[in-house]
């Protein structure tokens, strides 16, 4: 075992300790990525999601991915992390042409469709959810003011009205919004009412 030289709070501390382990880490990755922990073998999200971007992305985006320059510097400067951000740099020599080119999408004679986005998402803008809303007929968007992705259990207005629409179908009011943050895990049990 390695020993850290560093004191912290007048304790030695340990690299690869138990008490400082990455095997927690390591088993949300290997769950997201469908790895089978009796065999090690991977499931096929990552290949099917690949297909799925790439033969929707128009040639001209395929060819603004990074460069191959580009990409020898971002392993230089982040070798563990860098690669595992360009999900989409697949597609740069995908070889299947797109299929999908976009267009719009209206949902035309679609059931209710609610839309719910937190403010501050990374993973889905704002802007995009805002967007869908205006353009897919008989919905309505939920906008909650709060940081990060996943907004059901936040709180009790998006829970409520989250709630409302899965069990009744009941859209609620165009331009509805909430405050809500997430809750302590100890009341995260979102209401069914």
């Amino acid at each position: 075992m390695t020993r850290c030289t560093r004191r912290r709070s007048g304790r030695r501390w340990r690299r690869h300790s138990p008490r400082y382990s990455a095997a927690p880490l390591r088993q949300l990755v290997d769950e997201g990525r469908e790895r089978d922990p009796k065999t090690g073998q991977y499931g096929s999200l990552d290949d099917s999601e690949a297909a799925i971007v790439c033969l929707a992305m128009p040639e001209p985006d395929r060819r603004t991915q990074l460069t191959d320059e580009a990409l020898a510097e971002l392993r230089k400067v982040a070798p563990v992390a860098g690669e595992s951000m360009l999900f989409e740099d697949r597609c740069r020599h995908w070889p299947v042409p797109p299929t999908m080119l976009p267009h719009p999408i209206t949902a035309k004679g679609a059931a209710p469709i609610l839309i719910v986005n937190n403010t501050r998402d990374p993973a889905t803008p704002i802007e995009e959810a805002r967007t869908a809303a205006e353009r897919i007929t008989n919905s309505a968007l939920l906008t909650n003011d709060a940081d990060g992705h996943g907004v059901f259990g936040k709180g009790p207005c998006v829970n409520n009205v989250t709630a409302r629409y899965l069990l009744n179908g009941t859209l609620p009011d165009k331009g509805i919004s909430c405050s809500d943050n997430a809750l302590p895990a100890h009341t995260s049990k979102p209401p069914l009412g």
